[in-house]
């Protein structure tokens, strides 16, 4: 096994003691960015994150439907300020104008290639990553809300 931050959620094996000692995935995250939190809140508690690199798993997102990149794509974003302002207390500040950069860059680009969709999908993660929303908020992100 290979330590690592954090396991991709594709497919993961977890020991029950590890759940009683950090608790279930949180459903802040609603979607992206639960199994990078779960993986800090157990090495913060002396357990060890691996990968077998002899083991293949393979999530075929072309069948996950048209939805699945927006969506991705939202809650990816979002949740980095999740994760910052709840896992990185030391470099809060600079992680937040780092991704706040990085997200505005992200939108520019959108709306120079005329990707208007990927553009608001991107506007509304930065604002609500800023604004600290959390959950599921697809209703938003696909237009109902």
């Amino acid at each position: 096994p290979v330590d690592v931050a954090y396991v991709p959620g594709t497919a993961v094996l977890i020991h029950r003691r590890l759940i009683r000692s950090v608790g279930l995935l949180d459903e802040a995250y609603f979607f992206s960015g639960e199994m990078a939190d779960l993986c800090r809140r157990a090495t913060d508690k002396g357990w060890r994150c691996v990968v077998d690199p002899t083991v293949k798993a393979q999530h075929d997102v072309a069948r996950s439907g048209p939805q699945r990149e927006t969506l991705h794509t939202y809650y990816s974003l979002r949740n980095r300020f999740l994760f910052v302002r709840k896992r990185e207390p030391a470099q809060r500040t600079r992680l937040l104008l780092l991704w706040t950069a990085r997200s505005v860059q992200t939108l520019g680009d959108a709306l120079a290639h005329g990707d208007f969709r990927r553009a608001k999908v991107v506007g509304l993660a930065l604002i609500h990553g800023l604004g600290g929303k959390v959950g599921d908020a697809n209703r938003w992100v696909m237009g109902d809300g």
